[in-house]
């Protein structure tokens, strides 16, 4: 789950102040943690999990920044490709 302080933030071209969650039994941790940059703070915008590969999972950030964990959200690369705003992200097995 993914949220801002209000619809201006998260759609905005600036620090969104966005947070992203992943939900453990009774309750949700955070899992936004690449860093406190006002860019990195974007919406997470699309995120898409990898084919046959548990635990992987691939962000874009509004404003195309690009992230991958591949420990369910504990750690994060941020990847050198930039998008520009993203709407949808998909990962092909070929």
């Amino acid at each position: 789950m993914a949220v801002s302080q209000s619809p201006a933030a998260a759609h905005g071209n600036s620090d969104g102040q966005a947070h992203l969650f992943r939900a453990r039994g009774n309750g949700f941790t955070t899992i936004d943690t690449w860093g406190e940059t006002p860019a990195l703070r974007r919406m997470p915008d699309t995120l898409t999990t990898l084919p046959d590969q548990p635990g992987h999972l691939l962000v874009a950030l509004r404003g195309g920044t690009l992230l991958l964990t591949r420990d369910a959200g504990d750690s994060w690369s941020q990847l050198p490709a930039k998008l520009p705003d993203a709407i949808d992200l998909a990962i092909s097995s070929q």
